[in-house]
């Protein structure tokens, strides 16, 4: 489904729902392939769309608190259809390995008995000790000054591209930043022949035509950052 820098386009939808899909599943917030956030202006739009129909909505939150900008989900217009996974790992701690899941009865229903079968367990160790992080003066403190760090990073690397003519996709929100490239394959390529792994847009994009990019993470701070630009640059002219 396309979506734009307001969020999932609603024509788009629109029509992916002509093919009665059962669930919905997007990112309102930090969009992992655009960094961007839905507005409430198309988060109203989208609902109008949904409303009515049989579609379970599952919306997955992967940065969770280190967003900038408000969560405009559709929880709160359609709370009988949507289901809310909000994850933990990036904002709190890799090592938590925990996600919180809210929705209607049914679906979570459904979802416990589904963990049932399988040898999955949440450690009540790591859930109490997310209790305490999510109420901890000091640990909110901390993931504001993160998630500001991360907003300077962003920001850094897209100048230092843009210096070197090469224009990203987006930078609103994410740990990570698509960089367009001439061929995906080739970049790749020479990145690794410098010691660089990455991953390339084709590895998670379902519909074709989609434009040829390539990650670069922010998550971890860049010891020298004007050298990695210069290999991004390198890397997205190669052919």
């Amino acid at each position: 489904m396309a979506i734009d820098a307001d969020g999932p386009i609603p024509e788009s939808l629109k029509q992916a729902l002509t093919k009665q899909p059962v669930a919905f599943i997007y990112e309102p917030c930090a969009n992992s392939r655009s960094g961007t956030n839905m507005t409430p202006e198309r988060r109203d739009l989208i609902a109008d769309v949904l409303r009515d129909t049989r579609v379970l909505i599952i919306e997955d939150d992967g940065l969770g608190d280190l967003a900038l900008r408000p969560y405009a989900g559709l929880g709160a217009l359609l709370p009988s259809q949507t289901v809310l996974v909000r994850s933990y790992s990036k904002s709190h701690g890799p090592d938590l390995r925990l996600a919180v899941v809210g929705g209607p009865a049914e679906p979570m229903e459904r979802a416990r008995l589904y963990r049932q079968f399988g040898a999955g367990w949440t450690s009540r160790t790591l859930q109490n000790a997310l209790a305490w992080m999510l109420t901890s003066d000091a640990v909110r403190a901390q993931v504001q000054r993160a998630r500001t760090e991360y907003a300077k990073r962003r920001t850094q690397m897209a100048e230092l591209l843009a210096d070197r003519g090469v224009v990203v996709e987006s930078h609103d929100d994410g740990l990570g930043l698509w960089v367009p490239v001439l061929n995906e394959q080739q970049a790749l390529l020479v990145l690794a022949s410098h010691g660089v792994a990455a991953g390339g847009a084709s590895g998670g994009a379902i519909r074709s035509g989609h434009r040829q990019s390539i990650r670069l993470a922010i998550g971890k701070q860049l010891e020298r950052p004007d050298e990695v630009a210069d290999l991004y640059a390198m890397a997205s002219r190669a052919l």
